[in-house]
C-alpha cells in the first residue's frame, strides 16, 4: 500500500512543480519560456529516477505496484498539465483563428 501512496504523492508532488513553473515562466518570451521548461523537465526528471533509486534500494518498494500506478498517474496528471498550459496559452483558439482566416481567404 505504501508503494501506491508514494507513487500518487511523487506524481503530484511533479506535477505541482510544473504547474507553478508554468505560471513563473509563462509571461516570459518563447525563447526564455523554451529554456525554463525544458529545465524543469529536465529537472523534475533527474529528481524522480533518484526518489526510484531510493524507493527501490533502502525502502524495498515492490516494482510493480509502484510502477503501475507511478504510470497510471503521470499519464493523468500529464494530460492535465497539457490542457492547464493550453488553457493559459491560448495555443488551441489561435490555431482556430488562423485557420478560419485561410478558410476565409
Amino acid at each position: 500500500m505504501s508503494e501506491i501512496f508514494s507513487a500518487i504523492v511523487l506524481c503530484a508532488i511533479n506535477f505541482i512543480s510544473g504547474i507553478v513553473v508554468y505560471q513563473i515562466s509563462i509571461s516570459k518570451s518563447n525563447k526564455q519560456f523554451s529554456r525554463i521548461f525544458f529545465t524543469s523537465i529536465l529537472l523534475r526528471y533527474v529528481i524522480n529516477l533518484f526518489l526510484f533509486f531510493i524507493f527501490f534500494k533502502y525502502l524495498e518498494f515492490q516494482p510493480v505496484r509502484f510502477a503501475l500506478t507511478f504510470m497510471v498517474a503521470t499519464f493523468f496528471l500529464l494530460l492535465v498539465e497539457v490542457l492547464y498550459l493550453n488553457s493559459k496559452s491560448n495555443l488551441l483558439i489561435l490555431q482556430n483563428k488562423q485557420n478560419e482566416k485561410l478558410n476565409n481567404e
